[in-house]
């Protein structure tokens, strides 16, 4: 017996988006993010900024170069909180400590984009000495995700595996370009050299049981890592232990609070939203509590419907500002697929990692695009 908030009706179909175990939400929000906890000793003037962290002996100062002009309001201290702030936010390697600012000029403009950057290069500096700071850790986070992720499924990454890359695959189609990417295949195409399922982005009541099959003979055959690409793939898993649960695209993740719903669901990783600019990856990866992957090369649909589009398979369209589009439709699902006729092609991202997919386009392809990635949203 199910007791429910809304109307049910007899015959009629009830989801659990919920399992018995819930964590309430202040517990991750008052829980400190794991890894050691730096002081930070910053100045700036309106041409440098330096940033000394007393912890890490061997890394001497980190200082570069900027030019900042006078603020229009007039002689402020907005400038330092600023970048208090943003230096206060956690980093992916360490947490920040005490955070002291001295501006050795009020009244400067910092162009917040500037400082995403400095931050970042700063970032990337200070994660080189990291390990050797005699600071203790904090893995409170960590230690809880593993807990719920282990009650729920668990789906817990083995401790010191390394996941840099996944490539997804098609049958008779491409091979990774580097032979030790983890290969990925729909759970439909599976064999004796798939390392992770994908399970469909679209799933009618009528397709559950023909899934449900593929899954446990995925699982027969010692398949233990699936992705999933829509929120309702995780019920697939409800009961079954040793497993790593991934997400990737279409199933949007665009900030750390759809991360910690998804890590309630039970994810060891996310897939970010590729269509973020890159600032905005940089802090999904900066806050997120679990691994961040990046959707680095492929096609991914733009709109996914069975309603019938009036277009030849494979044709190409364009639209009123000439760009084209391609549509293909899917025999097995009768899904039809809008695709920009470019494909994504985005770089390196430090701190995450890479996802290739292969299933609609040739390493060979020429004609790409980064799309949103070196935008900036004001």
């Amino acid at each position: 017996t199910v007791t429910a908030s809304v109307p049910a009706y007899p015959g009629s179909l009830v989801f659990r988006l919920g399992g018995a175990v819930q964590i309430d939400m202040k517990e991750f929000e008052n829980t400190p993010l794991p890894g050691k906890k730096l002081d930070l000793h910053i100045a700036f003037d309106s041409s440098k900024i330096s940033v000394a962290v007393p912890a890490l002996k061997s890394a001497g100062v980190f200082e570069t170069e900027w030019r900042l002009e006078s603020a229009r309001s007039g002689g402020d201290d907005s400038a330092a909180e600023a970048v208090r702030q943003r230096f206060c936010e956690d980093f992916s390697s360490f947490r920040s400590g005490q955070v002291t600012v001295e501006a050795a000029e009020k009244g400067l403009f910092i162009p917040p984009s500037l400082l995403r950057r400095v931050r970042r290069d700063f970032a990337l500096f200070a994660e080189k000495y990291v390990a050797e700071a005699d600071v203790a850790d904090e893995p409170a986070l960590a230690a809880l995700l593993r807990e719920l992720a282990g009650r729920k499924n668990g789906s817990v990454l083995p401790a010191g595996q390394r996941e840099t890359e996944t490539v997804a695959l098609r049958p008779r189609g491409d091979e990774p370009g580097n032979p030790g990417a983890r290969r990925a295949v729909s759970i439909l195409d599976f064999n004796s050299s798939t390392d992770e399922c994908i399970l469909p982005d679209f799933c009618s009541p009528a397709q559950e049981a023909g899934i449900r099959k593929r899954i446990k003979a995925a699982l027969e055959a010692g398949i233990r890592r699936f992705r999933i690409t829509n929120i309702g793939g995780f019920a697939f898993f409800e009961g079954i232990d040793g497993v790593q649960l991934v997400t990737g695209n279409p199933l949007p993740v665009a900030n750390s609070m759809a991360v910690r719903a998804l890590a309630e669901l039970g994810a060891v990783q996310i897939q970010a939203l590729w269509e973020l600019e890159r600032s905005s990856m940089e802090s999904l990866r900066d806050a997120s509590p679990l691994p961040v992957e990046i959707y680095r090369f492929g096609r991914p649909a733009l709109l996914t419907t069975r309603a019938a589009i009036p277009a030849v398979d494979g044709e190409v369209m364009k639209d009123g500002r000439g760009i084209e589009f391609s549509v293909r439709t899917e025999k097995r699902s009768g899904l039809a697929r809008v695709y920009a006729a470019k494909a994504v092609s985005l770089p390196f991202v430090p701190g995450t990692r890479s996802f290739y997919d292969l299933t609609n386009v040739s390493w060979r392809e020429k004609n790409l695009s980064a799309f949103n990635f070196d935008a900036e949203l004001i």
